[in-house]
């Protein structure tokens, strides 16, 4: 009795601290507690079962470690503590053996396995073996529930479904408890899983929309439901494609899942899923594939329908998406590497971008490789045995490409660096070193940029011409000399006061005051000193339309562009219109103005403006058009700098035109991460208008705006701008468009 008094005492007590303790088991596994108890649903391999790529499978029949199930525990405190595995035996708890990992002791039990086992860190891994647990219930005749009394095997599940195996982790300060009716601690029943999921799918066909690299799949079509005694929760869904350009639409290979080529997921989810991993599709060479679709539950095993030929797809296939402008591609190293986002990948595609197309030689590089780089991939598609090969291959020319992107005067040195290593070695120990010498500090000279040498040398002679000349100069005149200079005086004037009274016209023997009056007559009257003053004692302001005092303009516009005729020469996939439905865009322009005269100024600007439309499957194929679901935007960025001229013809109204060179950045990215594009082009731009004076509709609101922001005018402007691109650049063609907005003179 005291035994049973005890673990009933522990088993209380833990109930207490029972969320404290955490169990996970290893990934993607995962513990179910949605519905009812803590549920770890593990695959079996002992019948016919599809188990998804990445979950662990399990031999019920075999006790061996190979088998086991590891479950890391948490949270069991601190100190010296020993942790007891029991299982559920109708109302009662038996003790049943346990595995751990990292040399953790523990106390032996009969049979095989722990009984307990101790932890000092409060986390340790304790390994579950239903075989092992089952094969000592068996000899004990201990009747576990979930256990074959008679053959000593989990029960899978199956008809009405297994129950599991009930575990109760338990921990105390004593090495042995003995079995009991009790209070169930911490609870984790561990079911065999034997059934499938069953995946039901829309009648309609094709049930997948294509997209870059991938296929799209409208979850919401299709449903899943768990077959009694199985996980209840959907984990992933799924796709097995297996290449067939010759299967015509409504064929199906009954061949799949097995013969699957590609097997690609997606979370499960109600959503549009994507699934990728599916090559291109171009417009002469077509990646047509059979598709069988299923549902991977919590266990790992796969579900599909119970009539498969309802959940296929044929002739499915992935295209390239396209705006205005074309994607790069890198054929060889995408085929090779399996992804066009790898590292080795992206740093081949900058370099041809950044580097290559700058150059004649390289731009030929370019078109023989877009001529000749297909067939490549293609090669090395149908022989997988050669891609570690190729892989091997492409990473020097990846390297040097990198290093060059980083530093091009780098590229030389490593280069003769490298030659006078593979030197060395046919001379001696003394002549390999001075060689290595050498070419390191000639590898070091021809790094140096020219230009840096040139600079340098010239900023010495002109330092030396400077000393030089001042030598030969006369030393400068004093201060006081210059002023007088000025004041045209010499030794025999009356003086330095005396000829600025002069210049002055103040009378050269004033009486007392007379010269203060003499300056105050030169200011004017009284009344007109202050303007600001005369506005606070409430007098009447008389405006002066005189000679505009400002220097500086700023101005905000809002205003359209039209882009219908932007081409895009040899980098264009599609014209603008079948992309971007809107031939105008809107636009956000801030330019400044620095004064030079009355009429002439220096006019420089940014705008912003961007179009947004939907990319071009390059593949059109009769079930979907043209038209993807990746939305496309194209952001346009123009720098200006020119003169302006502006001719006031009235106090009201000022006309203006000014032109110069430019420059435009151009953006187009896609709403799913692909395909981004980026460049510049550079042109020339016009912009006429008028300005309309807004200071005459309140003079009150102008001295205010005068006294806390210090603006002398404000304006609204009105124009039409015109950007025209010479070609070579990113973009060709022209923009213009009207703007409106105001203007600020200070």
């Amino acid at each position: 009795m005291k035994k049973i008094y005890l673990l009933t005492l522990v088993l209380g007590v833990l109930l207490d601290t029972a969320l404290a303790l955490t169990v996970t088991p290893p990934q993607p596994l995962f513990i179910d507690g949605t519905n009812g108890p803590n549920k770890l649903f593990l695959a079996s391999a002992l019948k016919s079962s599809f188990v998804y790529s990445g979950f662990p499978f399990y031999n019920f029949s075999d006790s061996s470690t190979g088998n086991d199930t590891s479950l890391f525990l948490e949270g069991l405190g601190t100190g010296t503590v020993h942790v007891h595995l029991f299982a559920q035996s109708g109302t009662n708890l038996v003790a049943v053996p346990m595995r751990t990992s990292d040399g953790i002791a523990g106390t032996a039990l009969v049979g095989g396995g722990l009984r307990s086992a101790n932890s000092a860190s409060g986390q340790m891994n304790i390994q579950i073996n239903l075989k092992l647990i089952c094969e000592y219930s068996k000899a004990q005749s201990t009747n576990v529930d979930g256990c074959d009394a008679t053959t000593g095997d989990p029960i899978l599940t199956g008809g009405a479904g297994s129950p599991g195996v009930q575990l109760s982790i338990v921990t105390a300060a004593n090495e042995v408890l003995a079995s009991t009716a009790g209070t169930v601690g911490y609870t984790l029943i561990i079911v065999p899983q034997n059934t499938q999921p069953v995946l039901s799918c829309p009648a309609s066909s094709p049930k997948f929309f294509p997209t870059d690299g991938g296929i799209l799949v409208e979850n919401g079509q299709f449903s899943a439901t768990a077959t009694s005694g199985s996980s209840p929760t959907l984990v992933h869904f799924v796709a097995f494609a297996s290449s067939n350009a010759t299967t015509t639409v409504g064929n199906v290979n009954p061949a799949l899942p097995y013969s699957a080529g590609i097997v690609s997921s997606s979370p499960w989810s109600t959503g549009t899923i994507t699934l990728t991993g599916f090559p291109n599709s171009t417009a002469t060479s077509s990646d047509f594939y059979e598709v069988l679709y299923g549902v991977v539950d919590g266990a790992g095993i796969t579900g599909f329908s119970t009539v498969p030929t309802t959940c296929q797809d044929t002739r499915v296939f992935a295209s390239d998406i396209a705006g205005l402008l074309k994607e790069s591609n890198c054929f060889v190293a995408t085929v090779t590497y399996g992804d066009r986002k790898h590292f080795v990948v992206r740093v081949l595609r900058a370099f041809r971008d950044e580097v290559l197309v700058h150059s004649t030689m390289g731009l030929k590089f370019v078109s023989w490789y877009y001529r000749e780089g297909p067939k490549a991939a293609l090669w090395i598609r149908n022989r997988p045995e050669w891609i570690p090969l190729a892989q091997v291959l492409l990473l020097p020319v990846a390297g040097i490409a990198y290093v060059y992107s980083l530093s091009p005067a780098t590229v030389p040195l490593l280069l003769l660096l490298l030659l006078g290593f593979a030197l060395s070695y046919q001379l001696g120990r003394k002549h390999r070193t001075l060689l290595l010498l050498m070419i390191t500090f000639s590898s070091l000279a021809l790094s140096v940029p020219a230009q840096a040498i040139e600079s340098y040398t010239a900023g010495i002679k002109a330092r030396l011409e400077s000393d030089s000349a001042s030598k030969n100069q006369a030393p400068p005149s004093s201060y006081t000399e210059e002023q007088k200079k000025q004041l045209n005086a010499n030794a025999t004037s009356d003086g330095y006061s005396a000829n600025l009274k002069k210049k002055l016209n103040a009378p050269s023997d004033p009486k007392d005051g007379e010269y203060t009056e003499s300056i105050k007559k030169n200011l004017g009257p009284e009344e007109k000193r202050s303007a600001i003053a005369d506005f606070h004692s409430q007098k009447e302001l008389k405006p002066d339309f005189g000679k505009d005092p400002s220097r500086h303009r700023f101005a905000l516009r809002f205003g359209a562009t039209e882009r219908s005729n932007l081409t895009a020469g040899g980098r264009q996939a599609n014209s603008y219109s079948s992309v971007y439905p809107s031939q105008w865009a809107p636009e956000l322009n801030l330019s400044y103005e620095k004064k030079l005269g009355s009429f002439f100024s220096i006019y420089s600007s940014g705008g912003f403006s961007y179009s947004k439309g939907t990319g071009v499957l390059e593949v059109n194929d009769s079930r979907f058009g043209s038209a993807s679901r990746s939305k496309v935007t194209m952001v346009l960025l123009p720098v200006t700098l020119g003169p302006m001229l502006r001719l006031p013809i009235s106090r009201f109204f000022t006309p203006f035109v000014g032109g110069g060179p430019g420059a435009l950045l151009a953006y187009e990215f896609r709403s799913d991460g692909e395909g981004s594009q980026r460049g510049y082009a550079f042109g020339t731009w016009g912009y006429a208008g008028v300005e309309i004076s807004l200071d005459s509709l309140s003079k009150a609101s102008k001295w205010e705006r005068y006294e806390s922001l210090g603006t002398k005018e404000l304006s609204l402007s009105l124009g039409y701008s015109v950007f025209s691109l010479i070609g070579g650049g990113i973009v060709e063609g022209s923009i213009s468009g009207p703007q409106m907005g105001f203007q600020y003179s200070f």
